[in-house]
């Protein structure tokens, strides 16, 4: 009969839990019990400093009986292309969904993917940082570096172009060369690279202790050096880009813009203004700055944003953009202005714009979330302006929620793991394309599609099958340690090697 180890996880809070289990099961099955007991997901578990291996048997670890083992909580992130998401756990594992042609799909030369330390995303594709610094990419198009990136330390993207930082502070690009996806003509100047950011066609990098700009792409879309009086621009500490035009902050809160003047590139009617800047953010076509005293200048394409509106806002504690409008975050509730459409118009939810944490945007909506938990949408309601259903909306016990967004969708996760998406199905609201599902755990069957819930924790220490050789997609998904094999809801028994049928999705 196994020995039955007694094992105490604690939290850096001091909360802990005892676990007794067979010294015969692994890191993970330990994990699991330790996020029940604890009521706490994403967790990752150490002893004597040193992080376990979800797949390590405890038996292989030494004699843990009686020990005690520190428990952390593992920050998740999302990013999106156009049609798909990634989420991910800072050195953790990923997991995609949306269209499969816009990164929606990992490659299965690629799974797992664990490791992971960055993610960003183009127009069609994903890049990651993994492990020690390699670069990985699946998606749409050129996506794959010239050569193999293995000591990478920060990724960047334009639209259809990708930017590596190597340790060195040097810089490798590859991609559509209209798009920035060629740097050669600044190859001798990008040197101790400390920043990167990019605009839809064009990429600008801050370099060497002065923190001088160096940019390069299209030139319509900002990639020409920018000058301030005949110098190179320094002492930048912020770069921000619409599609076509980047601003930076340097020294004392100062200006700098370049690129096409339509979108943004040209800031001469408000540089007077444009002092003791804090933050800077941007539309499509226009650019507003957040100011030490919290308030505003805007400028570009008025109907984008580029004119505030009267009453300007004060007091802002924060600013997001759409590619049509702003949105502010104010003690008072949150101003919007710009394209109505694309939420420059928030007159319908403003009774609910209240104590606003935090704000993200679509390309035409915005979705604010509450102290109370409450998630709040305005915009296109073909941009994920329509919200989730009620149904996981008003589920606000679960309070702190992470919010991304895709060009026409949102998702939302919880500290506690569950998982809600809305918007265009295409873009990202449905995991891949198993459209059907509402909810994902044992004994449940499909829902409406209104809305997807993962409804137990994610554990992403996961395993994610490819397309079977009938090519019916399969997902298989690790949940809060139960696996679960979600398939096409519409494939015929013909193809449906698993057996599933259309109605159940058994843990396997």
């Amino acid at each position: 009969m196994d020995a039955i180890w007694t094992l105490h996880v604690v939290l850096p809070s001091g909360r802990s839990c005892e676990v007794k289990l067979s010294k015969q099961c692994t890191v993970l099955e330990l994990k699991v019990a330790a996020q029940r007991l604890l009521n706490q997901n994403l967790l990752k578990l150490l002893y004597a400093g040193t992080l376990l291996d979800a797949s390590a048997q405890l038996s292989s670890l030494g004699s843990l009986h009686g020990e005690t083992l520190n428990a952390v909580v593992q920050v998740v992130q999302i990013t999106a292309t156009r049609e798909a998401f990634a989420l991910w756990c800072h050195e953790g594992g990923l997991i995609t969904w949306g269209h499969p042609g816009c990164g929606g799909l990992l490659p299965l030369e690629l799974r797992p993917l664990q490791r992971v330390r960055r993610v960003v995303a183009s127009f069609h594709t994903f890049a990651a940082i993994v492990g020690e610094g390699e670069v990985v990419t699946w998606g749409y198009g050129r996506c794959a570096p010239p050569e193999p990136i293995l000591d990478c330390v920060e990724v960047c993207a334009s639209g259809a172009a990708f930017a590596a930082q190597r340790r060195t502070g040097e810089v490798v690009t590859w991609g559509e060369a209209d798009f920035g996806g060629d740097s050669s003509q600044v190859e001798t100047e990008l040197r101790e690279v400390v920043r990167l950011q990019a605009s839809e066609g064009a990429f600008a990098a801050v370099c060497g202790a002065e923190r001088r700009v160096v940019a390069w792409g299209h030139p319509d879309f900002g990639g020409v050096t920018p000058l301030e009086a005949m110098q190179p621009v320094k002492e930048v500490t912020c770069l921000c880009a619409s599609e076509a035009a980047f601003a930076a902050v340097c020294g004392r809160g100062r200006v700098v813009t370049w690129g096409h003047p339509h979108f943004g590139g040209d800031s001469g009617a408000v540089a007077a203004q444009l002092t003791s800047v804090r933050h800077v953010v941007a539309t499509c076509a226009a650019f507003c700055a957040l100011r030490h005293d919290g308030s505003l200048v805007a400028w570009g394409v008025s109907t984008c944003g580029g004119t505030l509106p009267s009453p300007a806002p004060t007091g802002v504690a924060s600013l997001a953009a759409s590619n049509a409008a702003f949105a502010a975050v104010t003690e008072r509730g949150v101003v919007t202005w710009g394209i109505s459409g694309g939420g420059g118009d928030s007159s319908r939810v403003q009774p609910e714009l209240y104590d606003v944490l935090h704000v993200v945007a679509s390309a035409r909506a915005f979705c604010a979330l509450r102290r109370d938990g409450a998630i709040i949408t305005w915009g296109d309601p073909n941009y994920g302006a329509a919200g989730p259903s009620s149904a996981a909306a008003v589920d606000r016990g679960h309070g702190r929620w992470t919010l991304a967004a895709s060009e026409r969708a949102f998702a939302a996760l919880s500290a506690e793991g569950q998982l809600i998406t809305w918007g265009d199905p295409d873009a990202g609201r449905r995991l891949g394309r198993f459209s059907t599902w509402k909810r994902l755990s044992a004994g449940m069957g499909r829902g409406n599609g209104e809305s997807q819930q993962l409804n137990r924790p994610i554990d992403l220490d996961l395993d994610i099958d490819a397309d079977r050789p009938t090519g019916v997609q399969f997902l298989r998904i690790q949940l809060n340690g139960v696996q679960f094999l979600v398939g096409n809801p519409g494939c015929s028994s013909k193809s449906d090697p698993a057996g599933l049928g259309q109605n159940s999705w058994p843990p396997i």
